[in-house]
C-alpha cells in the first residue's frame, strides 16, 4: 500500500496527459519490475535460477500491472474532460482539429493517439461520441474503468510481456 500511495502516485504525476510511447511505457515497466523485485527480496539472480515471474510477485503483493495504473488515469481524466463544458479549454483542446499538415519533424505520438490506444485496450470504443456519452455517467464510467484490475478479476490482455 505504501508502494502504490507514495512511489507510484509521484511516478505517475500527471501520467494523464502524458503521450505515451512504447519506450518510454518500457521504461515505466521496467522500473516497477524492478521495484517489486526489491519488496519482495527477490534478485534478478533469483528469478533467472528459479523461473520466479513477475506476475507471481505481483500477485503476493497484491500490486497492479504499471500499465493498469497509467490507463486507469488516462481513462478517468478523459472521462473528467468528456463531462466539462463545450466552453472549457480542455474539452476545446480535446475535440480540436487543426486543419493545416503538420510540420516536418512533428512528434511521432500525440495524446489523442495515446488516448485512443488506452481506450482500445479497455475495450472502449475509440470514437469520441460513443465514449463520451458512456463518460457522462459518472459513476458507471468509474466502475467501468476501474473493472479493468486484475484483482479480483483480470483485465483483457495488452499484449504486454510481465
Amino acid at each position: 500500500m505504501v508502494y502504490v500511495t507514495l512511489i507510484e502516485n509521484i511516478l505517475l504525476y500527471g501520467a494523464e496527459c502524458w503521450c505515451l510511447t512504447e519506450d518510454l511505457l518500457s521504461r515505466l515497466r521496467s522500473f516497477h519490475h524492478r521495484c517489486i523485485r526489491v519488496m519482495c527480496g527477490v534478485t534478478r539472480w533469483h528469478t533467472w535460477r528459479h523461473r520466479i515471474r513477475t506476475a507471481e510477485l505481483r500477485k503476493r503483493l497484491r500490486v497492479e500491472n504499471i500499465d493498469f495504473y497509467v490507463n486507469l488515469r488516462m481513462l478517468r481524466w478523459a472521462g473528467h474532460v468528456a463531462r466539462m463544458g463545450h466552453e472549457r479549454l480542455p474539452r476545446r483542446f480535446l475535440t480540436s482539429w487543426v486543419r493545416h499538415p503538420r510540420p516536418h519533424g512533428r512528434p511521432q505520438f500525440t495524446f489523442g493517439h495515446t488516448l485512443n490506444k488506452t481506450l482500445a485496450r479497455a475495450g472502449l470504443p475509440t470514437d469520441f461520441e460513443a465514449w463520451s456519452e458512456m463518460a457522462q455517467d459518472r459513476a458507471a464510467w468509474r466502475a467501468r474503468i476501474c473493472s479493468l484490475a486484475e484483482y479480483p478479476t483480470p483485465p483483457p490482455a495488452s499484449g504486454a510481456a510481465p
